[in-house]
């Protein structure tokens, strides 16, 4: 029995949470008996949701109230046997938080094998510390999560390089990238008539929204034709978008925002370039998908995890916020072909060791001797 419990919300608002929804998927069609425990993921009878605590009044307290919330909710899954204590018991608990820390506790005590995978540097890595954490207890159930698992799976070099220090038994698995992102090509030629950029990911500060803008400004100035076509969330917390409404030079008719997309592939397929000087990531699942789509990526460097993904040699990860930089590499692009079909050649090249069913037979290896039952 596996039992594998998302922590993120929603699951597929994040490569973390696409990835291990579609191992849920995938395990399934393996012959597994497997059940999903979230949050908000509703739409398959096999999943188990655990509702969030959310009240203005105890704002401070909701994690909290979460964990608490959590802990008794799982005890009564158990107990109406909608989790089947069979010999071979495994929980894969996916990100760190008050539904993660609460199985963490239930089915260690229930003697169920620990798997924690951690996701994203500063947030769930075992080092980092939250602010505004009420007498730390939030990093305190995050470490004794860690010191309850038997397994830490990392999905970078960056996230593993940190949790080996704090787990004795750590081991890298990058995200995999499905096969519908794959291309055998590109046509240049078309791609470099369309003109259109694209930035896939929640708009704010951490993903580089406001370098993204500056650098809309800049490109318009000398050229208001080319596109750009953003898929995902806004953030509501960010005021990035504020730039959109002083920068003189940006041409809002060539701009698109089409919102958060469960499968935003046919975005990919009709962009010609990706471009998202992200801060911060835990892998960035988004550069993979782009590159099998065939697009050359332009990405802020990110130590062990960009050159893990592109090597040490891909000439648009830069390392710099400065928006001159981003539009110069955005403009050698669409005016240089040689260079756009080298790097579209590279990608589709590059990706192919994060092949999903290499990177999920990982997984499974992960899991060893538990059979049938996975909860996820």
């Amino acid at each position: 029995m596996i039992v594998i419990v998302s922590g993120i919300v929603p699951p597929e608002h994040s490569g973390a949470g696409k990835r291990i929804f579609s191992f849920y998927k995938y395990l399934a069609t393996q012959g597994y008996e497997v059940t999903l425990v979230t949050h908000t993921r509703n739409k398959d009878d096999s999943v188990i949701v655990i509702k969030m605590h959310d009240t203005c009044i105890f704002r401070r307290f909701n994690h909290l109230l979460t964990f608490i919330k959590s802990t008794i909710q799982l005890i009564a899954i158990f107990s109406t046997k909608k989790i089947q204590n069979k010999n071979m018991k495994t929980a894969w608990l996916v990100s760190c938080g008050p539904l993660t820390f609460a199985a963490a506790i239930v089915f260690y005590i229930l003697g169920y094998r620990i798997i924690t995978q951690n996701t994203l540097i500063g947030s769930d890595d075992p080092e980092f510390k939250y602010p505004c954490d009420c007498m730390g207890l939030k990093y305190t159930l995050k470490r004794l999560q860690y010191h309850l698992s038997d397994v830490v799976t990392s999905i970078s070099p960056a996230l593993y390089n940190i949790s080996k220090h704090y787990h004795s038994n750590c081991v890298m698995i990058p995200n995999p990238v499905s096969s519908k992102f794959r291309v055998k090509h590109r046509f240049p030629n078309e791609a470099l008539n369309r003109n259109n950029v694209l930035f896939v990911g929640k708009m704010n500060h951490r993903k580089g929204f406001d370098i993204v803008i500056r650098t809309i400004n800049l490109l318009h100035k000398e050229d208001p034709q080319i596109r750009f076509t953003f898929v995902g969330c806004k953030d509501d917390n960010d005021k990035s978008e504020l730039l959109f409404r002083i920068l003189p030079f940006i041409n809002s008719d060539k701009i698109t925002f089409v919102g958060f997309q469960v499968d935003p592939e046919q975005w990919f397929a009709e962009a010609d370039i990706f471009f998202m000087p992200s801060r911060r990531e835990g892998f960035g699942t988004v550069f993979i998908e782009a590159m099998a789509s065939g697009l050359p990526v332009i990405a802020k460097k990110l130590d062990q995890i960009t050159d893990y993904i592109f090597g040490n040699d891909y000439p648009t990860i830069l390392d710099t916020e400065d928006p001159k930089s981003y539009a110069n590499a955005i403009m050698s692009l669409l005016n240089n072909k040689d260079l756009y079909e080298k790097l579209s050649k590279e990608g589709i090249k590059l990706v192919e060791r994060f092949d999903q069913n290499k990177i999920f037979q990982q997984y499974i290896n992960i899991l060893g001797d538990s059979r049938k039952h996975i909860v996820m």
